[in-house]
């Protein structure tokens, strides 16, 4: 997991989520008030709400749009103790990019794609050992 987890607000505007997305190099943004969880914003949903910036009248919207409408409530969670394996299918049958990790319902970390795939290359990397030292 991450536990370094870059947050917004649900009152911030849209404009400064996707400026956070940009820089941070991030996919999703946990949302919160007061260190509680209650959305969870992805670079989808931007792309979805503001359409192609070349398009006429595109970004007409986009300075009153605020994170709270766009973000999604229904958010997947787990716990810091949850386990790997259970985590991942999670992400795979639900189709999502990220569970925020909640310990006494608040944001502690997340767990991202590159989580997994970070946990993915270590154990590779050790079974190999293993059979090398074999």
């Amino acid at each position: 997991m991450t536990d370094r987890v870059v947050v917004v607000r649900p009152d911030d505007p849209a404009e400064v989520a996707h400026r956070l997305l940009r820089h941070f190099r991030i996919d999703q943004l946990p949302v919160c008030r007061s260190l509680r969880l209650v959305g969870l914003l992805t670079e989808r949903d931007l792309h979805d709400a503001f359409p192609c910036p070349l398009e006429p009248g595109a970004a007409a919207g986009a300075p009153s749009m605020h994170v709270e409408s766009l973000m999604t409530t229904r958010v997947l969670t787990v716990a810091p103790d949850a386990d790997l394996l259970d985590a991942a299918r999670m992400m795979r049958d639900e189709r999502v990019g990220a569970l925020p990790v909640l310990a006494d319902g608040k944001v502690v970390g997340i767990i991202t794609r590159s989580d997994m795939l970070r946990a993915l290359i270590a154990v590779s990397a050790a079974a190999e050992s293993a059979s090398q030292a074999v």
